[in-house]
């Protein structure tokens, strides 16, 4: 059945919600006859679905469902094809395996990537400040990918390590040695942002 049992009608909580200036707006946008569009939100009768699919296909964002059953949004969040490909990603190799380890990994690794693009544009922009010529900056880069990597695998490590008590004999746990080994690898990190010296 179609949506039609809305306190107010369905088609201009649907406009409403597109935010549309008028009606005549909606009906030029969706090709729709100005007339079939007034009975529509008389609501003298149903939409076909031919109707209802002219909608979908002039306004993506609106949710197929809600215009036929009324469940649901109004609108959904369309994609973009790049965050279809990584929606696309993790239903194929992450979501199905149903492993919390994994999915974990995975956000992980797209934070990551998301940080180390920020740092790869920040020490540009100290490179360009200070004058760098290319050959000069290939070294920073070089060691900025190398620690960024083994900020990756500390902080893997780490995640998967649990805190355990010091032991009587121990100066630090196995979760402690790690955390200090991360700052010092964030600290890295920095200095070559800033083109000073790797301490190592």
């Amino acid at each position: 059945m179609v949506n039609t049992e809305n306190k107010r009608n369905w088609l201009r909580v649907l406009i409403d919600s597109l935010e549309l200036p008028s009606t005549a707006e909606f009906c030029r946008k969706a090709g729709l006859n100005r007339g079939l569009v007034d009975k529509l939100t008389a609501g003298a009768h149903s939409p076909r679905m031919d109707t209802l699919e002219k909608i979908k296909k002039a306004f993506p964002q609106t949710n197929m469902n809600w215009l036929v059953s009324g469940i649901g949004n109004v609108l959904e969040e369309v994609l973009d094809d790049e965050e279809a490909v990584i929606l696309d990603l993790y239903r194929k190799n992450i979501k199905g395996r149903n492993d919390t380890r994994l999915t974990m990994s995975f956000v992980s690794a797209v934070a990551w990537v998301a940080q180390e693009h920020d740092e790869w544009e920040q020490m540009d922009i100290n490179a360009k400040a200070v004058e760098l010529e290319e050959g000069e900056i290939a070294d920073f880069r070089a060691s900025l990918l190398l620690k960024q990597r083994q900020r990756r695998l500390v902080s893997e490590v780490l995640r998967r390590t649990s805190k355990t008590p010091r032991g009587l004999l121990d100066m630090q746990t196995r979760y402690e040695e790690l955390k200090e080994l991360l700052g010092q690898v964030n600290d890295n990190i920095q200095r070559i942002i800033n083109l000073l010296e790797d301490k190592g």
